[in-house]
């Protein structure tokens, strides 16, 4: 007798709860490659603008890169270099770092947006 009474309650406690929100998987899965592809044109871009920045004259110029785990590696001597390729490029490097920043703002504005859909749709 008890058990009859116990599937009723359970029930009205699940109609009391509301509406539990379902998740599409497939339209996560489609968002969650939607994401993949737009961040792996964000880093081709990345990769595609700085290999035009980086020429065989910038080492003659400036030397190659400090190397992180020498042991008389300095922050001051990653900064100089930096500032040499810089100025080794002149205008070219604004134009470049410009044109890098605006695709990657495209495509940034993009992941956020696929981002905040897979959010609201509850994806995890």
């Amino acid at each position: 007798m008890k058990r009859y009474l116990a599937i009723p309650s359970i029930a009205a406690v699940a109609l009391c709860l509301g509406p539990v929100q379902a998740m599409d998987y497939e339209k996560c899965e489609a968002m969650q490659k939607a994401l993949e592809r737009v961040t792996n044109s964000r880093d081709q871009w990345k990769d595609i603008i700085w290999r035009r920045l980086r020429k065989s004259n910038e080492i003659e110029q400036c030397g190659p890169s400090p190397d992180v785990f020498a042991a008389d590696y300095t922050t001051e001597k990653q900064l100089a270099w930096y500032d040499c390729t810089r100025d080794a490029y002149g205008s070219e490097y604004d134009n470049l770092k410009m044109e890098l920043q605006k695709a990657l703002g495209d495509l940034d504005a993009k992941v956020e947006k696929i981002q905040a859909d897979y959010e609201k749709e509850g994806c995890y």
